[in-house]
């Protein structure tokens, strides 16, 4: 919409952008990893992540591969999967708006632990692990956070695949 009245001549490329970053800080103060900033701290932190849309069914994590990216699911919905060599899927969850995703890589020099789909179009902010580390090594309420979060998507996919396996 915001091109369309760019095209239109309707808004300016400052406002749109000046639009965009205020969404960007409405969306990042509702993830979990997030929420406890304040809104300069959430205005600084958003400028390191761009949006980026994922078409139904798209693929944008791939296990086993190296990414460094942290994505946080703005709208739609995702499905987060293990493949066994086998090639048989394992189901592990479904991410809803606004949790984080691929947090766990963080940890893990950017090697993703399971592979994200879009289960319907979705939106994504998007930033790479290195523009974050000042807040997730400076800003003890977002490293606490970050880990919790972590903590209990490690444990829950743990649980999914003693499941399986049994």
């Amino acid at each position: 919409i915001g091109q369309v009245l760019l095209a239109n001549g309707d808004i300016t490329e400052a406002e749109l952008q000046h639009a965009i970053a205020r969404q960007r800080v409405a969306r990042l103060s509702n993830c979990p990893v997030f929420n406890m900033l304040a809104a300069t701290e959430l205005s600084a932190i958003g400028r390191h992540f761009k949006e980026n849309s994922v078409m139904q069914g798209q693929q944008f994590i791939i296990q086993d591969a190296s990414d460094d990216t942290l994505y946080i699911l703005a709208a739609g919905r995702l499905e987060v999967y293990r493949t066994h060599a086998s090639g048989a899927e394992v189901h592990i969850a479904f991410v809803e708006p606004v949790a984080p995703v691929g947090e766990m890589g963080y940890f893990r020099g950017g090697i993703r632990t399971a592979s994200v789909r879009a289960v319907k179009q979705s939106e994504l902010l998007v930033a790479d692990y290195a523009s974050l580390r000042d807040y997730f090594d400076h800003v003890p309420r977002v490293a606490f956070a970050f880990t919790r979060i972590v903590e209990q998507r490690r444990r829950a996919t743990a649980q999914v695949i003693n499941a399986q396996s049994h």
